[in-house]
């Protein structure tokens, strides 16, 4: 039970440090097409509210009670809407063409305002938007494995007693 609560504790820090530096990536990205007067598009905007969840519930989580650990249904649903905004960013940096040399003023598509490194940026976006998916994942099939190892156990001490019992009799 202690390695699995510190897996638990380590994706869950893992979950967390993804989503701070997507949605750090991505809020820069909204406020430079917000003072270029451009809408950025909904992709960016679905990735932001993602990152903003993650951050949420891996917070909510990392409070070391045991339901944090048998929480995979949030698991499962945090990778999949992971999996949706790393499609729609993989969409997204598809038709630039990044190549491993990068212009001296590149700027995003749609805004005359002048960034650094480009490319890099939003490789590291998607890079951390599916590290994030593949810790909820992983996370997901480490409670799976808590729940399905606590039904096993024949220990009283270990199983957990039903929702309507609240001692043994």
């Amino acid at each position: 039970m202690v390695i699995s609560r510190l897996l638990g504790l380590i994706f869950r820090t893992g979950e967390l440090i993804s989503a701070v530096i997507v949605a750090g990536i991505i809020g820069h990205y909204l406020n430079v097409m917000d003072n270029a007067n451009v809408y950025p598009g909904s992709r960016f905007i679905y990735t932001e509210v993602v990152a903003g969840l993650t951050i949420l519930l891996s917070i909510i989580l990392l409070i070391p009670f045991t339901w944090a650990l048998t929480a995979f249904p949030a698991d499962l649903l945090m990778f999949l809407l992971w999996i949706v905004s790393f499609g729609l960013l993989v969409d997204y940096i598809a038709p630039m063409n990044c190549t491993w040399y990068v212009g001296w003023y590149p700027t995003y598509p749609g805004a005359n305002a002048p960034v650094d490194d480009q490319c890099s940026t939003w490789k590291t976006a998607l890079a951390f938007t599916f590290i994030s998916a593949m810790l909820w994942l992983a996370s997901a099939f480490l409670a799976i494995w808590v729940v399905t190892r606590v039904r096993r156990s024949r220990d009283p001490t270990v199983r957990r007693r039903a929702w309507y019992q609240s001692h043994y009799v």
